[in-house]
């Protein structure tokens, strides 16, 4: 009785292996086959999809206010969304912070458009806020300025032909944009970098 138990067990085993190699084999085929109809080596489709995972940054509550204070975390919230649109070409809320008339805001959805439009993508990075200048707003006027000043590391971007093109670290970004509370949230007027 156990000899033929044994050899049961070991058959199981045997066959649980063959089944696990069998769906390893099968998941690299596919992986091989969706890098190659992209254009992409296996290690390049592995690096876009890492960064169309890329999670998305969260609003914070206080950017959600009608106050100098809110002004300033939405101003911070939107310039932690420039890595996530490049990584991912996820406008959706870019663009619902981008009026109409913003061209820096209008300049960063076209290169992201075009940029995935071609299959490329920049891999993700962490950027870090230093310092954030809130502005007063003057009397009058519906747009006050913040200023959000950004560390960013080395960047590569991939074109989705092959090529790259690498981005050197900036220590200090400077990142001016003009908002306007519209009756719901903040939004981007206009924008620049220094």
């Amino acid at each position: 009785m156990m000899a033929s138990q044994q050899a049961t067990w070991d058959a199981q085993r045997s066959a649980a292996a063959s089944a696990s190699a069998s769906a390893a084999a099968s998941a690299a085929a596919v992986v091989s086959a969706s890098a190659a109809a992209e254009g992409l080596s296996v290690e390049e489709w592995g690096l876009k999809q890492e960064a169309l995972a890329t999670a998305a940054p969260v609003m914070p509550e206080l950017a959600t206010y009608n106050t100098p204070e809110g002004r300033g975390a939405a101003a911070e919230y939107f310039a932690a969304l420039f890595p996530y649109v490049y990584a991912t070409g996820d406008l959706t809320e870019w663009k619902a912070m981008s009026e109409e008339g913003c061209k820096y805001c209008q300049a960063v959805i076209d290169q992201v458009e075009t940029l995935h439009a071609k299959g490329g993508w920049v891999d993700p990075w962490e950027m870090t806020i230093t310092d954030t200048t809130i502005y007063v707003q003057n009397e009058g006027y519906d747009y006050a300025a913040v200023e959000v000043t950004i560390d960013q590391p080395a960047g590569l971007q991939h074109n989705g032909d092959g090529t790259t093109k690498s981005y050197d670290a900036k220590p200090v970004t400077v990142l001016h944009l003009s908002m306007r509370w519209n009756g719901e949230r903040w939004t981007v007027g206009g924008g620049n970098t220094k």
